[in-house]
């Protein structure tokens, strides 16, 4: 689910411009916390939340919008104020779409 290109597209547009620039920064959050809010949803998270088990950015996700929608309503119910950064579907990849989510996340603040 993560693509080198996108990675480096969030790290450099995302991590390095407009986050530290629009003064976007969250507490630190781990994937324990974010799990139980995935029951019963069809969602892959990914990023760093999935590789290292924690991020201090948003919560990236794979699979359907509408569930993507669904936690995060349920994290910010749970006080976790992180955005969730939707990347697109299980089986279809884009680049543009995940970088254009990923700008409006940063520019907005808001997910999905």
């Amino acid at each position: 689910m993560d693509c080198d290109t996108c990675k480096l597209i969030s790290l450099l547009l995302g991590k390095k411009i407009f986050m530290p620039l629009l003064g976007h920064r969250y507490p630190r959050l781990t994937l324990a916390e974010v799990e139980p809010h995935l029951a019963g949803l069809d969602l892959v998270v990914g990023g760093g939340l999935r590789s290292r088990g924690w991020t201090y950015n948003d919560v990236d996700v794979n699979g359907d919008k509408a569930d993507a929608k669904i936690l995060d309503e349920r994290l910010k119910r749970s006080g976790i104020v992180h955005p969730v950064h939707y990347r697109g579907s299980l089986t279809e990849h884009s680049h543009l779409y995940c970088a254009f989510n990923g700008i409006k996340l940063a520019l907005t603040g808001k997910g999905y």
